[in-house]
């Protein structure tokens, strides 16, 4: 999948054309900020044209998904609630505008650094909370409680300075992927467990 993107920030460099043009739904005024974007899409009730990056919700029907899937380059997901595949995924139940704006800025700036994590993100739907889970079975949690305080579910509480987590309740965000220390360090002793 990096590569894949990569290879798209390669072809699609700022540099080598005028503008990208990518699609939002539903529409968020934060990305029409950019002069580097040519909105050609916003609004799921007209006809979806051939885009590079296309941003979703899980609001969307599949069957429009699957539609935009392949009219558009790169797909990225608004939050990670989601039932489709996603190239890119923004973690959370719902994403900020200045970090909406922070990826925009990545892909026109070619920062395939700050959107690398997010490809991560992108794996099988429960990878984020079996890396999570993998730490903490295999005594790799620093103890922290990054993911207790980020979690917008409450499915995870503290006890001696070690998170349990509620599978039950847990609705597979990725936000305690995202702030984990460990997840991010996926060393040969993570690795070798997932």
């Amino acid at each position: 999948m990096l590569l894949k993107i990569g290879e798209f920030l390669n072809k699609n460099s700022i540099g080598t054309q005028d503008k990208l043009d990518v699609g939002i739904v539903p529409f968020n005024e934060a990305i029409t900020n950019f002069n580097e974007l040519n909105i050609v899409f916003d609004d799921v009730n007209k006809p979806i044209p051939k885009m590079e990056i296309c941003f979703v919700d899980n609001t969307i029907p599949n069957d429009i998904i699957e539609t935009i899937r392949e009219k558009t380059d790169i797909l990225v997901s608004l939050g990670s609630c989601i039932s489709f595949k996603a190239d890119l995924i923004l973690p959370g139940i719902s994403v900020s505008d200045d970090f909406l704006n922070n990826v925009v800025t990545a892909f026109i700036e070619d920062d395939l650094e700050y959107l690398k994590p997010l490809f991560v993100m992108s794996g099988e739907n429960d990878f984020r909370t079996k890396t999570i889970k993998v730490t903490l079975d295999n005594e790799l949690c620093v103890g922290c409680s990054g993911c207790a305080f980020i979690c917008p579910n409450v499915a995870i509480e503290m006890k001696n300075t070690r998170p349990i987590i509620d599978f039950d309740s847990c609705v597979h965000c990725g936000c305690c992927f995202m702030i984990c220390p460990k997840s991010w360090n996926l060393n040969e002793e993570v690795e070798a467990w997932c």
